[in-house]
């Protein structure tokens, strides 16, 4: 599973924690998990699995990405406050109240990754973030997310 498969679910369980506030980010995880399998998930993103890579998939999700979607799932909700805050303020001229909810999930994945994932580059945080607006957002959303995640960015660096 590539890392944009893997930021494809942490955008999925960013979205869904929106609708479940109380659910802790383990919990949202294990539900996904439990309840889907890996093929189903797969097809979420237009993709499936041929029969024989299935269980190489789901190995591959285990060992490579898990770390990853659970660390940046958890990274987020742990830091939520700060990074709606920045959010809101390099959203100039907008309300923060309405920023759409992909958009938004988005955001929060990029900032997180801007500002705590030491281990991904600024400009692969925002590229992601564009391409995964592009596949799941409004036509037009990829450009207010680029400007927001760029401003961020040169927020970060003052």
């Amino acid at each position: 599973m590539s890392r944009r498969k893997a930021r494809e679910i942490v955008l999925c369980l960013v979205f869904e924690k929106e609708y479940y506030k109380d659910c802790g980010c383990e919990e949202l995880y294990n539900n996904l998990f439990e309840n889907h399998g890996i093929e189903e998930i797969y097809g979420w993103f237009d993709e499936t699995p041929e029969e024989t890579e299935k269980e190489a998939v789901a190995e591959k999700l285990s060992k490579t990405n898990a770390k990853y979607i659970k660390s940046t799932l958890t990274g987020i909700f742990e830091n939520i406050g700060q990074i709606d805050n920045i959010i809101s303020n390099a959203a100039i001229g907008w309300e923060y109240s309405r920023i759409s909810k992909i958009s938004m999930a988005l955001l929060r994945i990029s900032v997180y990754e801007i500002l705590y994932a030491d281990d991904i580059p600024d400009s692969v945080a925002i590229n992601e973030a564009v391409e995964l607006s592009k596949k799941y957002d409004d036509s037009d959303a990829y450009t207010f997310i680029n400007g927001i995640c760029a401003t961020v960015v040169k927020n970060k660096n003052m």
